[in-house]
């Protein structure tokens, strides 16, 4: 529970440029929700040997190994708010040593990976059937903390406009009162469809720089996103474990 809420902390410290209040109270409002379907946990899951433990993400890693020396130069503060003078040291930690954590936590991940493999595959069929409702469990009760909930959260980048909606926003302010939106967008069609390839050109150039610009985003976001340990929200192809459908 403590590492959940030290992930958020930390993006707090990466994104507090652009976290704002509502996104703050709906991280507080899920993590105590986290925190009390943790308590109403059955007992029956006693009956199932210890799981491997998922490795910690890159920043608590790092908060580990200055937690010492943030106590002792700061021996009235309590944790969490150490945590939070560790976040904002993360933010502006060295791109090479965030490498080499970042390295480091992916090999542990393959290793656990392969550890959870190992463990379900030693289980009896009851213990599979009570793994697996249990999991269930754990999905219903916490589904205030989903994909969507993070991605509102830590603002995923929007993808950019096409070029026919770049088109579109540019013709806005000739747009006439009279005229309905429905029978607006049916016009501007019609224009854009009728226009050649050298009349379209500036706006596919444009397009195409806010789409490079996009991915450039997009990739820097999930490394963070990695870093803090939200593989759930992160691409396969970079790292993480969402799976597009």
């Amino acid at each position: 529970m403590l590492e959940a809420i030290l992930y958020t902390m930390a993006g707090f410290g990466r994104f507090k440029l652009y976290i704002d209040s509502g996104n703050f109270l709906r991280v507080r409002s899920c993590l105590g929700k986290f925190y009390q379907n943790a308590l109403k946990y059955t007992t029956k899951e006693n009956e199932l040997p210890p799981k491997p433990k998922r490795p910690v993400s890159c920043f608590i890693m790092y908060l580990n190994s200055v937690r010492s020396k943030l106590k002792e130069e700061n021996p009235d503060l309590k944790a969490i708010h150490l945590a939070q003078k560790a976040s904002q040291a993360w933010a502006q930690l060295n791109p090479n040593y965030k490498e080499h954590l970042r390295n480091e936590y992916i090999q542990n991940y393959e290793t656990y990976v392969v550890k959870v493999k190992e463990y379900e595959n030693s289980l009896t069929e009851e213990q599979k059937k009570l793994l697996k409702e249990s999991k269930t469990r754990y999905k219903l009760a916490n589904r205030g903390l989903d994909v969507k909930e993070k991605l509102k959260t830590f603002q995923k980048p929007k993808r950019p406009m096409t070029s026919f909606f770049i088109y579109v926003k540019s013709k806005q302010n000739e747009r006439k009162p009279n005229i309905t939106q429905r029978v607006w967008m049916k016009d501007v069609a019609e224009q854009w469809y009728a226009m050649s390839d050298i009349e379209r050109a500036k706006y596919n150039t444009e397009a195409s720089g806010l789409k490079k610009q996009y991915n450039q985003e997009l990739l820097k976001w999930e490394k963070e996103m990695i870093e803090l340990g939200h593989l759930d929200i992160v691409r396969v192809e970079t790292g993480g474990t969402k799976v597009k459908h």
